[in-house]
């Protein structure tokens, strides 16, 4: 893969594997917010881990031997802003995932810093203002989300990307069948609705005609 066919492949796997998420450590005498981007494996697909974070020049892979898993990961900030954000500016995720990358962007550029909680506990309005809003977005992301509106017309999918997303979410919803009676080979993605279900399918359909439900 080319640069570029890498990065569109990447986007489509963080779509399948990647997760963005916020905390909050307040632990010792200071409080602040911490950002992180990750993509989780078993452990025995770390290499592939290992060859993402070469490609980007930055993060890091954890194994845990313990669960068998394996998590690359990046929590630099100035990663995050430098390398991550721009590559997902380019070529935007196509799933829900992007509704959490946009709230976690704009949580990181709200630059909290330990200076902004001590504004905070003067009781300073702009300190305060700063930590109700990473709050709410914190706490509307992932799971905790309740409005999956994508812009109109958001979906791009290219050759690459949906090469990625297979990749990451074969072990969820996307499978390989083959009928031996017929001779017929068959790929097929689970989706949790039918309007799902027909939002991907026309997209699909759209780019290279392809694609039933």
């Amino acid at each position: 893969m080319d640069k570029n066919q890498f990065i569109e492949w990447f986007v489509g796997f963080t779509d399948g594997e990647g997760n963005f998420t916020i905390w909050l450590d307040d632990r010792g005498n200071t409080s602040r917010f911490n950002f992180r981007f990750s993509i989780g494996l078993h452990i025995d697909d770390s290499s592939l881990l290992e060859f993402i974070q070469n490609s980007l020049g930055c993060g890091r892979v954890e194994k845990n031997k313990n669960n068998n898993t394996a998590y690359f990961i990046i929590s630099d900030t100035f990663d995050l802003k430098t390398i991550l954000i721009p590559i997902l500016d380019n070529f935007t995720l196509n799933t829900n995932k992007y509704l959490d990358y946009i709230s976690f962007k704009e949580a990181l550029f709200l630059k909290f810093t330990e200076a902004s909680f001590f504004e905070a506990k003067n009781n300073k309005k702009i300190g305060q203002a700063r930590i109700n809003k990473i709050l709410n977005l914190k706490n509307n992301m992932n799971n905790k989300r309740t409005d999956y509106s994508l812009p109109l017309h958001h979906i791009k999918i290219t050759p690459y990307w949906f090469l990625g997303f297979i990749e990451a979410r074969q072990r969820r919803e996307g499978s390989f069948f083959f009928k031996k009676k017929y001779f017929n080979s068959y790929f097929l993605f689970d989706f949790n609705s039918f309007s799902a279900a027909r939002y991907w399918r026309n997209s699909i359909f759209f780019n290279w005609k392809i694609g039933s439900i």
